[in-house]
């Protein structure tokens, strides 16, 4: 099935299927046309690797390795040609978990237990020193990819987010297919790049001006709980002219849908996130230029959230 791509708000353009494509402004890619938004043949990707467990650490093995392939196969298919800089965001105290073949951003020196009190004590990392670190590490005039360490890549991932970002597309949202787990792909976890997988819904590929990270007003989300990246989110749609959502592109993919965060134990992480995000919408929103943006946002995009909902 072709998925189009229509204009969902002023500044938010989605790819994904239309119930009726005669409801909604459908776009095709020859139509989306402007200047770059930062030169895009300086991309740098961060990605927050840590100690986990035996399946964790041969996810994040994975992952790593297909970054690395990727950036091989970059090339010079396009013009300009592209060498991306893979970077690791590490914490002070795991220097040693910092993937083979990724330049190293300045370490991470906080986790959510310095700003927050909860039941189960998770040394989690806060997103926005993860984003801050990683923009120290790139080059300031070009993007900054931003995915989980749990995310890969496809072989043509760099060159297909070039493309995009060389027609004026100033940010990327970059929806996940789901495959199976890794254990059942034995001695050949690559054989996963050969699955389409299902579309899924979650937040996890970034895709946005290195520059912008110093002008975001930040939150301390923590990563790996619930809502972390509506932070994010909200801060990408409030300064993007030209944002391109991606629902259902075959760019990344997970195994599994495994969902450890989810745990009932764990929900004050999540209530603490979504609060976080609450306040970085409504901060936002402060100015009506701004406000009427989030407003049209939220409102297509069913957000839990709305700007004036600060409690």
């Amino acid at each position: 099935m072709t998925m189009p791509l229509f204009r969902l708000t002023r500044n938010v353009l989605v790819q994904d299927e239309c119930i009726d494509a005669s409801a909604v402004d459908v776009v095709a890619w020859k139509g989306i046309e402007g200047d770059a938004a930062a030169d895009t043949s300086n991309i740098g990707h961060v990605v927050n690797w840590f100690k986990a467990g035996a399946e964790g650490a041969a996810v994040q093995a994975m992952t790593a390795r297909t970054m690395r392939l990727a950036a091989s196969y970059s090339g010079d298919l396009l013009k300009p040609s592209l060498v991306p800089r893979l970077i690791g965001c590490v914490a002070h105290d795991e220097p040693g978990e910092l993937a083979a073949g990724f330049f190293a951003a300045p370490p991470l020196e906080r986790t959510v237990l310095d700003v927050g009190t909860f039941r189960v004590a998770r040394p989690l990392p806060l997103l926005f020193d993860i984003l801050e670190s990683g923009a120290r590490a790139a080059d300031p005039s070009g993007f900054l990819v931003f995915t989980n360490s749990d995310i890969c890549l496809m072989p043509h991932f760099y060159r297909a987010v070039q493309a995009m970002l060389m027609r004026g597309v100033d940010c990327l949202i970059i929806n996940r297919r789901t495959v199976s787990s890794l254990e059942s792909y034995g001695a050949n976890p690559e054989l996963a790049m050969t699955e389409v997988g299902n579309r899924h819904p979650g937040l996890d590929c970034f895709v946005f001006p290195a520059a912008w990270v110093a002008e975001f007003t930040r939150s301390d989300a923590c990563a790996g709980a619930g809502w972390v990246m509506r932070s994010l989110l909200y801060n990408l749609v409030a300064k993007s002219k030209r944002m391109l959502i991606l629902r259902d592109a075959h760019l990344t993919y997970h195994f599994g849908d495994d969902k450890p965060w989810a745990d009932e134990s764990l929900s004050d992480y999540d209530a603490f996130n979504l609060q976080q995000a609450r306040t970085v919408l409504d901060r936002l929103a402060g100015d009506s230029g701004r406000r009427d943006v989030l407003a049209a946002f939220c409102a297509a995009h069913r957000e839990p959230l709305q700007p004036g909902t600060l409690q």
